[in-house]
C-alpha cells in the first residue's frame, strides 16, 4: 500500500469515533438465572514467580455475542459457532435507538421503529443497530444489580423481521437479550429463532 494510501485511509479513522459498549467482567456480575456464574480465581503455583489467575466463565457471561447456533438445537457446531461470524459482520456504522423510556418488559414494535425512523433518521442496509433501553443503568454486582436480570424490555418478533427486510448488519441491546423477558420465560423467545 503506498504512502498516499495509508495517508488517506489514517484520515479517515480521524473521524470515527469508537464506542466500548462492554461490560466488565467481575466477580457478582448479573448473569441468566439458569446460566453459571463468572469466577476469576488465584491460580497459585509454587514453582512458577508469577502471579496468574484463571477464568471460568459461561459464554453468555456479561458483554457477549449470541453465535448463529444459539436456538439451533441441531445445527452442526463448525458451521454456524461463533467463530464462524466474520469480524467485519460487528463493526461499521451504528445507529442508536432510544426506547429507554419503554416501561419494564416492554416489547418493541415494527410501527415504533418505523416511528423512530420518522423522527430521527432511516436504517440503512449494513447499519449495527442497538436499542438503548437504558438497562445497561442497571448492570451492578449481585445482589444489588438484581433488577437487570428480571422484565426486561425487547423486540417482537415483526420488529426483528423488519430489521432482517432492511437488511442490517447486527442488533443489539443493553438488556439480557433481543427478546424481552416475558418472551424468554414462556419459552417462545421468536426474536432468537
Amino acid at each position: 500500500m503506498s504512502q498516499d494510501k495509508i495517508k488517506q485511509l489514517n484520515s479517515l479513522f480521524k473521524n470515527f469515533k469508537i464506542v466500548e459498549l462492554s461490560h466488565s467482567l467481575e466477580e457478582g456480575m448479573p448473569t441468566y438465572p439458569t446460566h453459571s456464574k463468572f469466577y476469576h480465581l488465584l491460580w497459585d503455583s509454587p514453582s512458577d514467580p508469577a502471579v496468574m489467575y484463571q477464568i471460568l466463565l459461561h459464554e453468555h457471561n456479561g458483554t457477549h455475542i449470541d453465535a448463529p447456533l444459539h436456538f439451533m438445537k441441531k445445527a452442526p457446531k463448525r458451521e454456524y459457532g461463533i467463530d464462524k461470524v466474520p469480524l467485519n459482520k460487528l463493526i461499521g456504522p451504528c445507529i442508536t435507538l432510544n426506547f429507554s423510556s419503554s416501561p419494564p418488559n416492554h416489547t418493541v414494535t415494527k410501527e415504533e421503529i418505523q416511528k423512530w425512523e420518522e423522527e430521527n433518521s432511516p436504517i440503512e442496509k449494513e447499519d449495527i443497530v442497538i436499542f438503548n433501553f437504558g438497562w445497561w443503568k442497571k448492570w451492578k454486582p449481585l445482589p444489588e444489580g438484581e433488577e437487570v436480570i428480571k422484565n426486561w424490555p425487547g423486540l417482537g418478533k415483526e420488529a426483528a423481521e423488519y430489521l432482517l427486510e432492511k437488511k442490517v448488519k447486527a442488533v443489539g441491546t443493553d438488556c439480557m437479550a433481543l427478546d424481552s423477558y416475558s418472551h424468554v420465560i414462556d419459552g417462545t423467545a421468536p426474536v432468537h429463532k
